[in-house]
């Protein structure tokens, strides 16, 4: 809720499981990044998994629903211009 009050666009991601799976389940899994995936394709959105800026929002009361529902997803922030927040990220 934190980054929601300073203003940044959050959704959910799915978590790891003890097996440190995904959480999005078998079927998704072939095209997952794990701990990574939007869980808003869970909450009705086709596209919002591919393209989580069309669900990412700071709004108090739709942050709060998602967090009572998923209460150990991932929390995601959309990157660029939309929060002020640039990210460079390199892996080897």
């Amino acid at each position: 809720m934190a980054y929601a009050e300073l203003g940044f666009d959050i959704f959910p991601c799915h978590t790891l499981d003890e097996q440190g799976h995904c959480t999005c389940g078998p079927s998704e899994r072939v095209a997952c990044w794990p701990g990574k995936q939007s869980i808003a394709r869970a909450v009705g959105s086709v596209s919002a998994a591919l393209y989580p800026k069309s669900v990412a929002t700071n709004e108090p009361g739709r942050v709060r629903r998602w967090w009572d529902e998923f209460t150990d997803a991932n929390i995601a922030m959309l990157t660029g211009i939309i929060n002020r927040f640039f990210v460079w990220d390199i892996d080897s």
